[in-house]
């Protein structure tokens, strides 16, 4: 007989809750920086962003330790700093969320080849603009418990290299999905303490999907969150809920109406990957 599948290991109680939240709806500081680039305004980020706060108050993060960049103050630079003010802060039982909704660029837009979140001061080929595998590197080094949720389309490059969360008939397992530098190595360089997570809205070479209510992943992810208040670890509520939401009503969305999905994509994907003991941060 098969064996049973093994308990998630339990985390002590968080010290403090902090976050950072980075929304880029109105893009008209990229066009304009870009000769016209017609890339689109998102209002559903707007929406997103402020669900995601809403959300984040009723699971005990306070105001003084949530820092929102949205629209122009969203820059590269802006969440550079945030992220260095958070390194002099966070302790090894402090739980950090960050959240990134917007426009993404997949591999060929970045010079990692990892894809990138396009925010305010994005520039084409410009080697300066923050990509998931400069962002990736500065997170992996943060102390304490770090959850990253990313929804933009392209979001799966910001999990490469890290151990990806499978579900199966089988039930929930870990499997490496190595892309460029080896896994253990990029594991073994994080800050000592650190339980890291990372859940994107999908896989790298699809898009990222839309409904009435603000992005499909974004709004079913933190209703399950607020809903579980810490009663499950984040592994079964990505795996027992939201991820299977996700796709099976994103195939009835892709199926449904032509044109809202990419090219032979059937579903979104969410994909979630973790280091240490993230798939035991509880919220």
């Amino acid at each position: 007989a098969p064996a049973a599948p093994q308990p998630v290991a339990e985390l002590g109680p968080v010290r403090h809750r902090h976050a950072l939240v980075i929304g880029m709806s109105d893009y008209s500081t990229v066009r304009a920086a870009n000769n016209n680039w017609p890339i689109t305004d998102l209002a559903g980020v707007a929406k997103d962003t402020s669900f995601v706060l809403a959300s984040i108050g009723k699971l005990g993060f306070s105001a003084d330790r949530v820092t929102v960049l949205r629209d122009k103050a969203a820059t590269g630079g802006a969440v550079r700093g945030a992220v260095k003010q958070l390194a002099s802060t966070l302790r090894d039982d402090d739980l950090l969320l960050i959240f990134i909704a917007g426009h993404g660029g997949d591999k060929e837009q970045s010079i990692s080849g990892f894809g990138m979140p396009v925010l305010a001061d994005y520039k084409h080929q410009d080697p300066s603009s923050l990509d998931y595998w400069e962002l990736q590197s500065f997170v992996k080094n943060l102390r304490g418990r770090v959850v990253w949720v990313n929804d933009t389309c392209h979001s799966g490059g910001a999990a490469m290299n890290v151990n990806s969360v499978v579900v199966s008939s089988r039930g929930v397992s870990a499997a490496r999905n190595v892309r460029g530098p080896d896994a253990q190595t990029v594991a073994a360089s994080a800050a000592p303490g650190q339980n890291f997570a990372i859940l994107t809205a999908c896989a790298p070479s699809e898009l990222s999907l839309e409904t009435a209510a603000g992005g499909l992943f974004t709004t079913r992810l933190f209703t399950d969150l607020t809903s579980q208040r810490g009663k499950l670890p984040l592994t079964r509520i990505y795996a027992d809920m939201t991820s299977r939401h996700v796709m099976e009503e994103s195939r009835r969305l892709c199926k449904g109406q032509r044109g809202l999905c990419a090219d032979a994509q059937e579903q979104q994907t969410p994909i979630m990957a973790f280091n240490g003991q993230g798939d035991a941060i509880r919220f």
